[in-house]
């Protein structure tokens, strides 16, 4: 599903005064469209290899790491059941692969 995302990315130019809207925008589509997926039942959380390897810029825990991402997709389903296994603090993150092809 991350394929599909960066297949819609947002097209055009970023603009100084629209850049921090704009990366919002981008961040939440990414994370809304396959870079994070949550499964209740089994208690996982399938995050994209970007934020395994840039780790340190999302948190100092997995627990910050996911209530950053909570920050962009709270006021969704997915959201909502990540924020209940953050606040429970019973999650394993399952880290996805990464599709190399994208860069092509």
């Amino acid at each position: 599903r991350a394929k599909q995302w960066y297949q819609r990315r947002v097209r055009g130019v970023y603009s100084a005064d629209k850049l921090d809207s704009q990366l919002t925008r981008a961040t939440k589509s990414f994370l809304m469209s396959g870079g994070c997926e949550v499964e209740g039942e089994s208690r996982k959380v399938f995050l994209s290899a970007i934020l395994n390897w840039y780790r340190v810029d999302f948190g100092r825990s997995e627990g910050e790491m996911l209530r950053w991402v909570c920050g962009f997709i709270c006021n969704s389903e997915k959201g909502r059941l990540l924020q209940e296994l953050v606040d429970t603090k019973q999650f394993k993150i399952v880290w996805q692969s990464y599709d190399w092809g994208l860069n092509h």
